[in-house]
C-alpha cells in the first residue's frame, strides 16, 4: 500500500531548501572533528634536547669569556712591554744628555749626540701618545703598519743596537783624542763589523715585514730562530764593548 502526501507547490520548494540546509549542517558537524583530529600537534622538546641546548649556550658563553680574558691579558702584556721600553729609552736619554754636557766630548760627537737626543725625544712622545704637530700645508702622516710582537721587538732591539754602535764610535773618538789610537782603531773595527751585521739583520727584518703585510710569506721557524740567535750575538758583543769602554775609562782615570 503506498501512501501519498499532497504538498502544495510553494511549500515543496521551501521544504527542499530546508532539507538541503539540514544536510549541510549535518555534514559540516561530521567533518569538523575529523579535520581537528588531523592537525599535527606541536612537538614538545624533550628533556635531553633542552639539556643539549643549555650546554651549547653555556659552551658559547664560556668561549666568549675566555676570548675576552685572553684579549685583556694580551693588552696588559703589551702595556707592560711598552712601559719597560719607555723606561729604557728614558735612561738612555739621560745618558746621552750627560755625554753632551761632558767637557771631554768632542764637538763633532756633540752634534751626533744631539741628533740622537732629538730622535729619542720624538720616539718618547710617540710612545706616550703625544702627537707631533704638523705644519700647515703638510700632509698628515699615515698610520704605520702594525707589526706582530715578535717583529716589533726585534726592530726595537736592532734600533737600540744601532744607537749603541754610535756610542762605541764616540768612545773610539775620545780614545783617539786621548792618544790611544791602537785601542780606538780596534773599537772602530768591531763597530764596523757590528754595523754590517745590524744592516743584514734589518734587511731580513724588512723582508719578513713585507711577508706579514701581504707579500711573500715569512720563512720557516728555522729563519726566526736564526734571527733570534743573531740578535743574542749582537747583544753579547754590545755588552763586551760596553765593558771594554768602561775598563778603558777606569784605566784612563788612574
Amino acid at each position: 500500500m503506498q501512501v501519498s502526501f499532497f504538498v502544495p507547490r510553494g511549500q515543496k520548494a521551501m521544504l527542499k531548501t530546508s532539507l538541503t540546509a539540514l544536510l549541510c549542517s549535518l555534514l559540516t558537524a561530521a567533518i569538523q572533528p575529523t579535520l581537528a583530529d588531523e592537525k599535527p600537534a606541536k612537538p614538545q622538546p624533550s628533556a635531553e634536547a633542552e639539556a643539549a641546548e643549555r650546554a651549547r649556550d653555556e659552551e658559547a658563553a664560556e668561549k666568549k669569556r675566555r676570548m675576552m680574558e685572553e684579549r685583556a691579558q694580551d693588552k696588559r702584556r703589551e702595556q707592560e712591554r711598552r712601559g719597560e721600553e719607555l723606561g729604557r729609552m728614558k735612561q738612555e736619554l739621560v745618558a746621552l744628555r750627560e755625554k753632551v754636557q761632558h767637557p771631554e766630548t768632542p764637538e763633532e760627537a756633540r752634534g751626533e749626540l744631539k741628533r740622537e737626543i732629538q730622535q729619542l725625544e720624538m720616539r718618547l712622545k710617540q710612545g706616550v701618545g703625544e702627537q707631533t704637530p704638523v705644519k700647515k700645508g703638510q700632509p698628515k702622516p699615515g698610520p704605520k703598519p702594525e707589526l706582530p710582537p715578535e717583529l716589533r721587538e726585534h726592530a726595537e732591539r736592532l734600533e737600540m743596537a744601532g744607537r749603541r754602535i754610535k756610542h762605541v764610535r764616540i768612545a773610539a773618538e775620545n780614545l783617539m783624542a786621548a792618544e790611544m789610537p791602537d785601542i780606538a782603531h780596534e773599537l772602530l773595527q768591531r763597530a764596523e763589523g757590528m754595523e754590517r751585521e745590524v744592516a743584514a739583520a734589518k734587511e731580513e727584518l724588512m723582508r719578513r715585514m713585507h711577508g706579514e703585510h701581504g707579500g711573500p710569506k715569512p720563512g720557516p721557524p728555522e729563519e726566526a730562530e736564526a734571527l733570534r740567535n743573531e740578535n743574542r750575538k749582537l747583544q753579547n758583543e754590545l755588552r763586551e764593548l760596553r765593558g771594554l769602554v768602561e775598563k778603558l775609562k777606569t784605566e784612563g782615570g788612574r
